[in-house]
């Protein structure tokens, strides 16, 4: 089979793929949102599967002589060397009649600053992360160069990136086209694609630094590469950094930075905060009065790690009797789209319980919306198996809202027995790969009976019914919001970053 069928062969298999040849063959010679702008599907996968069109072509993401140079050598090679048929192959870019590459550019003389690297307009974990880091360099008034990188197939939060604090997006023009500083944050299974992302002119005498979250005790050792070049990488609990530790290269240095989450459209006026609950009461289809319960994750995160079912599960230990008037269980998810088939089988699932007291809400909602469906939520739960680090818990906190969630990984960095409902974890070990985390590794497997005493004594408090509980809730939710100030106010995370830019700049290259 050729290198071309192989490939449609994969695209055919996506979501939302034509099975019809001819209408395949048109689907693929189109471009996708996530994807290099002007590269089709089939050429974008193309570059994916040759690591000598990956090494040739450098900064096909955001550069666009990369992409010029690519589409020019599809034009006359990619159907000789792939068998790709003609549908495939791109016409001569306008105005352009030869081979003739594109000008390397000088970066020198590198100037002051930090560039940022990331899902800066994605609705995911890693987006948010990169959102927050912006804000944090921000705040200690460090020149800015952002690099958007949008190939993911969470939905985008932002069309371009204008100025708008509501959405943690710090700067609305680059201040410095070569900065001294890079810092990457993507998955470690991305480091090795950052030359390949920016192109060898933006990253010549750059400093580089990789902020990273993993999931479980173990990163792969082929992982390894992708740290080679970097000065220091960042995590954000010593969960993550042990899993990095084994794999890193003696010459880079670990450091944990307490990046904290990125809490926009808390309401202080009870007036706004009170429309903001009657609204999303109404969405929900509860009363004002209703405890709402919830969990908040991204099917392409793995629903085997968020684990939602033990959630379910521990729900209906707490209460075997539905009783939506009094309490409600909601699972706010995204990525569902993609992810059709784990969608449907956890819906299933729980349809089958057939529970009036639980219900979903598919949605990547703006800022706006989210903040205020998050001060609806009365309770929030995670069941998880494994967390990087667990932003949703921390916003919660900083909000006011109790937090049940597992004892075990990343959201122990700023979670603990006084400040939250922890639910005792035993170990599991992954069996088969599950995504990016291999067979072998470990995660914990939390509870169930536990977690449904933590819902019941939570719900009884918050109803009022039993003072005892009222007063414990009210005493962990305030020392919650005492853990979770620093780390969402940014204090700690700008000293911490400060730090370390001072001391990668005046650390010699090599």
């Amino acid at each position: 089979m050729s290198l071309s069928e192989q490939i449609l062969d994969a695209l055919a298999a996506r979501p939302g793929a034509p099975s019809e040849r001819a209408a395949l063959l048109k689907w693929s010679s189109a471009c996708d949102p996530v994807d290099p702008p002007g590269i089709s599907r089939f050429l974008f996968a193309l570059f994916r599967a040759r690591a000598d069109l990956q090494q040739t072509f450098l900064g096909i993401y955001l550069d666009p002589d990369a992409r010029l140079r690519y589409l020019l050598w599809a034009h006359y090679f990619a159907g000789h060397e792939t068998g790709a048929p003609s549908e495939l192959i791109p016409p001569l870019p306008a105005g352009v009649t030869s081979l003739t590459p594109a000008p390397v550019v000088d970066p020198s003389p590198r100037q002051r600053g930090v560039g940022v690297l990331g899902y800066l307009r994605a609705i995911h974990g890693l987006g948010a992360a990169a959102r927050r880091l912006v804000r944090i360099l921000d705040s200690i008034g460090e020149p800015l160069r952002l690099y958007p990188y949008d190939h993911t197939i969470a939905p985008l939060l932002l069309d371009g990136m204008e100025r708008d604090s509501r959405l943690g997006v710090a700067r609305s023009h680059d201040d410095v086209e070569f900065p001294d500083v890079l810092v990457a944050v993507l998955g470690p299974h991305e480091l090795s694609l950052v030359p390949v992302i920016l192109g060898g002119s933006a990253l010549a005498g750059v400093k580089r630094i990789g902020l990273l979250f993993w999931e479980t005790d173990v990163l792969p050792p082929e992982l390894a590469d992708g740290f080679t070049d970097l000065c220091e990488v960042w995590v954000t609990s010593e969960y993550t950094a042990a899993a990095v530790r084994p794999i890193l290269p003696k010459s880079t240095g670990l450091h944990i930075i307490p990046l904290g989450a990125s809490v926009l459209g808390t309401y202080v006026d009870p007036a706004v905060r009170a429309e903001a609950r009657r609204g999303w009461s109404e969405r929900l289809g509860v009363l004002p009065t209703t405890i709402v319960a919830g969990q908040v994750f991204d099917y392409s995160s793995g629903v085997e790690r968020k684990n939602p079912s033990a959630l379910v599960h521990a729900w209906c230990l707490a209460f075997p009797q539905a009783d939506p008037i009094r309490r409600t269980l909601v699972f706010k998810t995204i990525g569902s789209g993609a992810h059709p088939e784990l969608a449907s089988e956890f819906r299933v699932r729980v349809s089958s319980l057939a529970r009036s007291d639980v219900c979903f809400v598919d949605d990547a909602l703006p800022p706006e919306q989210h903040a205020a469906f998050m001060e609806r939520l009365d309770l929030v739960a995670s069941l998880h198996r494994a967390e990087g680090y667990g932003l949703v818990l921390l916003e919660a906190m900083y909000r006011g809202i109790p937090v049940i969630a597992s004892a075990y990984s990343g959201n122990l960095a700023f979670m603990n027995e006084a400040n939250s409902w922890l639910v005792p974890c035993g170990p599991t070990v992954l069996q088969a790969d599950e995504g990016p985390y291999p067979a072998g590794s470990a995660w914990g497997e939390p509870d169930v009976a536990a977690a449904a005493a933590a819902l019941l004594d939570v719900t009884l408090g918050l109803s009022g019914q039993d003072p005892l509980r009222a007063k414990q809730v009210a005493d962990r939710v305030s020392a919650a919001r005492m853990t979770a100030q620093p780390l969402v106010d940014g204090s700690a995370a700008a000293t911490a970053v400060q730090e370390r830019l001072a001391v990668v700049r005046a650390t010699q290259p090599g």
